[in-house]
């Protein structure tokens, strides 16, 4: 699993909704706090996923897009074993240095099962 970090961020899981390296990335600001600074969402986890299968050709957007269903199917079992949440959005980071064991977001939406939808559809099985 790859982490990105910048001076004082550890980004964990996968692809946050801006940059870790953007100023305003998880700092509280607006009407909406951090809602969309920074998180891991499964709407955008999906598209990333199918935009990288159209490169299957070169091996390391292939690896990237195999990193990516492994992290997510990862992040998404990490939290359903803990607290049996599928969340709107994940945290980009860990917390208290073990899992995404938080949502950060509503506890159960729709989407969230996209990060685990990917490794079926990897699977061949959509």
């Amino acid at each position: 699993t790859t982490t990105t970090t910048n001076s004082s961020v550890e980004c964990f899981w996968g692809v946050p909704s801006i940059s870790a390296d953007d100023p305003s990335y998880l700092v509280p600001g607006g009407t909406s706090g951090i809602y969309w600074r920074g998180e891991t969402w499964s709407p955008q986890v999906f598209l990333v996923y199918m935009a990288l299968r159209r490169y299957d050709g070169d091996d390391s957007v292939r690896n990237a897009r195999l990193g990516l269903v492994e992290q997510q199917h990862d992040l998404l079992l990490s939290v359903w074993n803990t607290s049996h949440h599928v969340c709107e959005n994940y945290p980009s980071q860990r917390q208290n240095n073990g899992p995404g064991n938080a949502c950060t977001g509503n506890h159960f939406y729709t989407w969230g099962g996209l990060s685990g939808f990917i490794g079926l559809v990897e699977a061949g099985l959509f």
